[in-house]
């Protein structure tokens, strides 16, 4: 499973780029239904969680079980259609139209922070700080399965 971890998330960002690069301008900030994000919006906030790549390289410890034991209960919980997930605030993102061209520059940055991550880190360690997920001690992996299994709330196969 880690072992594939590049190329599942390679093609999985690269088709959520392609998603996005396929609204214009205008269209990427206009609303699709009342109270639903923009596509400007679930971007900009795909780029604020997609900061957690930090924390994923940061203080980390050795795994006493197996790495994908949490992985059920993550897609569980964020391909749950049925239910509206509140976003934490620090990720909620801007109210005001954003400009696509700059921010899918960052995203783009950002994904690429996580290419790096998953290519040079021990996927098996276990991050202390990630706590604040709810999924006490998370694997860097876990982390990484995060990023492509939500997909801007998109499911994938």
């Amino acid at each position: 499973m880690i072992t594939e971890a590049p190329v599942i998330f390679d093609q999985t960002m690269s088709d959520l780029i392609s998603q996005l690069e396929e609204f214009t301008a205008a269209e990427f900030n206009d609303i699709p239904y009342t109270g639903s994000w923009t596509a400007g919006q679930v971007a900009d906030h795909l780029y604020k969680s997609y900061g957690v790549v930090r924390t994923l390289e940061g203080n980390v410890i050795p795994a006493t079980r197996p790495v994908d034991e949490k992985i059920a209960g993550i897609k569980e919980l964020f391909l749950n259609f049925d239910i509206k997930i509140s976003s934490p605030e620090a990720i909620l993102p801007s109210t005001l139209p954003v400009e696509k061209d700059d921010l899918m520059m960052g995203l783009i940055n950002r994904i690429s922070q996580f290419k790096d991550l998953i290519a040079r880190e021990d996927l098996s360690l276990i991050v202390p700080i990630m706590q604040s997920l709810s999924m006490v001690h998370l694997h860097v992996w876990n982390g990484c399965t995060l990023q492509y299994i939500t997909r801007g709330g998109m499911c994938i196969s």
